[in-house]
This record gives C-alpha cells, sequence and structure tokens, in this order.
C-alpha cells in the first residue's frame, strides 16, 4: 500500500537531508526516487556513489505534513546533522529555494510559509562609520529599509531593499553605503566570535585581497594572437587586420564573429572571406 511519508537521506549515520514522498511503500522507499525527485548535486552524486540511505522516518502523514518535516528539520538539526535544507526550511521556505525541483515548484507559498519567511527577515545588522567604529545594531534589515534606506517594500511576498544586498556583498568596499559599512550580525560575529566596538576596516580589506590572490587563477603571459587576412570573393587580399580585435572594429562584428569566420563557422554577408595570417 502506498502512503505519504516524511524520509532522510542519510550517510555515514548523519542524515544530509530531510524530503517528503508519496512514493513509501510497506515501509520502504526506492533511492531512484529521491534520485529523481530532487537534483541537488550533492546528493545526487553521494546517491550514485552509493554513499548513502534512505530512511523512512514517519509514515502516513497527513495533510499537514510540511509541519511534520520542518519538526523533523528542527530537531535533526539540534542534534547537528548537516542537513543541506536545514537553513532553507527554517527559513520556512520550499520548492526550489530548497534546491529542488519537487513538487512545490512554481507554486505559491502559504500562509505559513510568508510568516516563516517574514520571521527570517528579523536578522540583526551591524552600523560601522568610515572609521569602522560601532554607530548602532539594528534589529532587522526591514528596519534599515524603513528607516534609513527608505526603500523597504514586498514585492510578491518577498522584501525588497537595498540593505539586503549590501549584506549579502561579500567584498567589505562595496558595503560602504551613506557613509557607513553595513554587516550582517552573524557574519561579524562567526568572524571574530564577539561583536567588536571598532572595526580594522583597512587591515579587513587587506586581507580580503590577499585571500583573493590566493584563489585567482594565475594568467598566462604568453597569449597566440594571429593577424587576420579580409579576401574579396575573386579571393584577392583586402586588408591585413592585426588581430581579431580590429577586424571586428572595422566590420562592425563582435571579435567571437571573426574567430567563427576565420574558422568556416560563419560567413560574411559580403561574399568576403578572413582567414588567419601570421602569429603575433
Amino acid at each position: 500500500m502506498q502512503k505519504r511519508c516524511i524520509y532522510g537521506v542519510r550517510t555515514n549515520n548523519k542524515f544530509i537531508y530531510i524530503g517528503k514522498s508519496d512514493k513509501c511503500v510497506d515501509g520502504k522507499m526506492c533511492k531512484s526516487h529521491v534520485l529523481r525527485q530532487y537534483s541537488h548535486p550533492v546528493i545526487r552524486q553521494q546517491m550514485i556513489n552509493g554513499d548513502t540511505d534512505v530512511v523512512i522516518l514517519h509514515q502516513d502523514v497527513n495533510e499537514d505534513w510540511y509541519d511534520e518535516k520542518l519538526k523533523t528539520v528542527v530537531q535533526k538539526h539540534k542534534e547537528n546533522h548537516p542537513l543541506l535544507n536545514a537553513q532553507w526550511m527554517l527559513d520556512g521556505k520550499r520548492g526550489r529555494f530548497e534546491g529542488t525541483l519537487g513538487w512545490w515548484y512554481g507554486k505559491k507559498r502559504d500562509e505559513h510559509t510568508l510568516s516563516r519567511l517574514s520571521e527570517s527577515k528579523y536578522k540583526r545588522i551591524l552600523q560601522y562609520d568610515r572609521f569602522g567604529n560601532l554607530i548602532r545594531i539594528w534589529d532587522s534589515g526591514k528596519q534599515v529599509g524603513m528607516e534609513v534606506f527608505k526603500d523597504y517594500q514586498v514585492i510578491n511576498g518577498s522584501a525588497k531593499s537595498k540593505i539586503y544586498s549590501i549584506i549579502k556583498n561579500t567584498c567589505i568596499t562595496n558595503k560602504l553605503f551613506m557613509n557607513s559599512y553595513w554587516f550582517g550580525f552573524d557574519d561579524i560575529l562567526e568572524k571574530f566570535n564577539y561583536i567588536p566596538d571598532i572595526l580594522d576596516i583597512i587591515s579587513m580589506i587587506k586581507e580580503e585581497k590577499i585571500e583573493k590572490s590566493l584563489v585567482r587563477k594565475p594568467r598566462n603571459p604568453v597569449q597566440k594572437v594571429y593577424s587576420v587576412n579580409e579576401y574579396d570573393e575573386n579571393n584577392k587580399l583586402i586588408r591585413k587586420y592585426k588581430d581579431s580585435w580590429e577586424a571586428g572594429l572595422a566590420l562592425n562584428l563582435h571579435y567571437s564573429s571573426i574567430t567563427k569566420i576565420c574558422r568556416g563557422i560563419k560567413n560574411l554577408k559580403n561574399n568576403h572571406h578572413l582567414v588567419y595570417g601570421e602569429k603575433n
């Protein structure tokens, strides 16, 4: 007999995902159904590798299955299971916001979800002046958007304000707005394990640049740049161009189109053709 159920994807005795399905048959569930229904790359890869188990946690759940799933997520989250959908669920988000293409994809959010989303907006914001001195700890981004930025609005159930984009931005220089630096309370707490009264903004920017330089791929100083020759329909050389960029400017084409024409993928409209010349 087929029943609706709440299931968990488990690896090494730790749950990595909590889901809901209508494909629970006699207390068992097929891995392939989870693999098909959900598109989170980590889950998919672990299932392909055979490193996971699908465990039925609650069987025959009623129409309030979402609350049952939410309770299970909260419970596992408190037990320090590395759930991939914990934060989405705790914020009251569903469907594609969970990293899935499942049942909730494209459907409207209900009142329960909207209320949870409203609660998730109340995350404290730190305001520092240009010299790194703490000015104020705001109760939420909504408060900053309404009282400081004065651009707070709700569109289709989602809050909109510049403060949210500033907080999400990882570049410190981009956090400077209206003569103040804006940080998420949790971000600073995670970095320093306390909330400092003074931030050394200059040192933080230098540290950020060093970290970014370590992850950047080194550029190859040697680049193969070829000249471009233009021929008419009689195969007579008309003009030579230094490279694809120069040819593109002269012919009013993007340089990528020039390379395609030189490779024979595309043709010029005037029956002329382009050929790579010498390597610079």
